[in-house]
């Protein structure tokens, strides 16, 4: 009996597990744009400005897109070089 109960368990476990996980995919699949972090090579005469400005639809505080760049990138400086890869994370 007690060897039943745990099988059963273990059914029921493995049955919301599977449920719970394609309900989560269900969500996901729904054709909703998951915003994501690019990639992007300083090139001469570039500035932290111009590219959080290319980067945004002009709606938000650029200081703060800005600083999010600066983060996401470890920045202590706006100071840019071209050549260098910086990632230019989702606006908020």
């Amino acid at each position: 009996m007690k060897k039943m109960i745990g099988v059963l368990i273990v059914i029921i476990t493995v049955s919301m597990m599977t449920l719970l996980g394609s309900l989560v995919n269900q969500v996901s699949a729904k054709g909703e744009t998951v915003p994501v972090c690019r990639d992007y090579t300083v090139k001469p005469g570039d500035t932290l400005w111009a590219i959080a400005r290319e980067h945004t639809d002009g709606k938000g505080d650029i200081r703060r897109y800005i600083y999010d760049i600066m983060k996401e990138n470890g920045m202590k400086s706006p100071d840019i070089m071209p050549g260098q890869m910086i990632i230019i994370p989702p606006e908020r």
